[in-house]
């Protein structure tokens, strides 16, 4: 789960940047008439960037936080 969680957020992080490249006019490749200069494509880029790096911290934070279990006791004199 944690390699699917990883690859998804980082595609989504590569989707967005190029969203917001092609809505601010940075990345105009390929032309797209639909994509190009519209302020809208900033903010779905800004979002999708803002929850691709969600998903890539959550999954690389999911295994290293772990509680830790206590070694089991034995009483004494048994």
């Amino acid at each position: 789960m944690k390699i699917i969680t990883t690859v998804v957020g980082v595609l989504l992080i590569l989707l967005g940047l190029h969203w917001f490249g092609q809505g601010t006019l940075l990345f105009p490749w390929p032309s797209n008439p639909a994509m190009d200069g519209h302020s809208e494509f900033v903010v779905y880029g800004s979002a999708s960037v803002l929850i691709g790096a969600c998903l890539v911290w959550y999954a690389r934070r999911s295994t290293s936080a772990r509680p830790i279990r206590p070694a089991c006791r034995q009483e004494p004199g048994s």
